[in-house]
C-alpha cells in the first residue's frame, strides 16, 4: 500500500495506518494520499495516540513542544484546534483571508482589522451593505440579548426582540418589556 519513488515521493494506496506515536518530518500530504517533500520548509507532524493529538510544529520535539498547532479530540469527544503560538488563526476562501480569530480572541469576519474598542469582540466588514440575519420559526422570536450573568434574568437584562407570531418589535430593560412596536406601526410604551 505504500510506494517510495526514486525521487523520494511517497504514494499511499487505500488506507494507511500508523500505530502508536509517530512523526512525519518535512512532508505534506496532498491530493489522493500523496506525500510531497516540502522544499525549504521544516514542518513536523506529530501523531500522539495516547492523547488523541496531531501537532504541527516547526521543530522536531514531539507533542510535548509548546509551539505549533494541535488538532485533537478531548476527553468529552469535542474537536479542538489549538494555536499554541501568540498569533492568529486565519481562514481562507478563494485564496483570500475571509475570517480571523486573533491572538486576543476576537473574531474578525471579512476584515483583519478589529472594530471600535468598546465593541471589537466580533467585527464584520464588507464592501457593501453589511448585516446579520437572525432566522427563526414563524411562531418564535429573534433575539439580541445583553447579559451580565449566566443564569435567570441576568442572561437577558437588556433585550431587543422581534416576535414573528404577532410581528411585533419589543425592547426590554432590566429584563422587562418596556416598548412595543406592533405590526401596524403603533408605538406602545409601558403597555
Amino acid at each position: 500500500g505504500v510506494t517510495l519513488s526514486p525521487d523520494g515521493d511517497v504514494f499511499f494506496t487505500g488506507i494507511t495506518t500508523v500505530g502508536g506515536n509517530a512523526d512525519i518530518e518535512g512532508a505534506l500530504v496532498v491530493g489522493n494520499g500523496v506525500a510531497a517533500p516540502l522544499s525549504g520548509f521544516s514542518a513536523h507532524f506529530h501523531a500522539d495516540a495516547t492523547s488523541n493529538k496531531i501537532q504541527i510544529t516547526t521543530s522536531n520535539t514531539g507533542v510535548t513542544n509548546a509551539d505549533g498547532a494541535i488538532i485533537m479530540v478531548d476527553s468529552g469527544n469535542n474537536m479542538e484546534i489549538l494555536n499554541r503560538e501568540n498569533s492568529n488563526i486565519e481562514f481562507f476562501t478563494n485564496n483570500s483571508q475571509s475570517m480571523t480569530l486573533d491572538s486576543s480572541g476576537r473574531l474578525l469576519l471579512g476584515t483583519t482589522t478589529e472594530g471600535y474598542s468598546g465593541a471589537d469582540d466580533f467585527t464584520i466588514a464588507t464592501s457593501g451593505s453589511t448585516g446579520i440575519s437572525l432566522r427563526s420559526a414563524s411562531t418564535n422570536a429573534g433575539n439580541l440579548a445583553f447579559s451580565d450573568g449566566s443564569s435567570g434574568d441576568d442572561e437577558h437584562r437588556g433585550l431587543i426582540q422581534y416576535h414573528h407570531s404577532d410581528n411585533t418589535m419589543r425592547f426590554f430593560t432590566d429584563a422587562t418589556r418596556r416598548i412595543t412596536i406592533d405590526s401596524s406601526g403603533h408605538l406602545k410604551i409601558g403597555t
